[in-house]
């Protein structure tokens, strides 16, 4: 069975992305929401197997979301690159 330290060090050896809490942060302090989502979105950390960095993206990108208002979530939803 992996324990979480191996999990962390596999994560070192496959090059995971994740997302930069102080870029995040830029984003939502200048209130561009759906750049913020956009920018988590990008730098998921789909292939990580630490269950702690795929918890704060996930929590980052939902935080992000509840500060769209609802008459502007077509809006932000439209503008994130089709890519993703």
């Amino acid at each position: 069975m992996s324990n979480q330290n191996d999990d962390k060090d596999d994560d070192l050896s496959i090059n995971v992305v994740e997302p930069d809490e102080n870029e995040w942060k830029k984003f939502i302090d200048e209130m561009k929401y759906a750049r913020a989502l956009e920018y988590v979105l990008q730098n998921a950390p789909v292939r990580a197997k630490d269950p702690e960095k795929k918890k704060k993206a996930a929590q980052m990108a939902l935080s992000t979301m509840m500060k769209i208002k609802t008459s502007e979530i077509p809006q932000a939803v439209n503008s994130i690159p089709v890519a993703l």
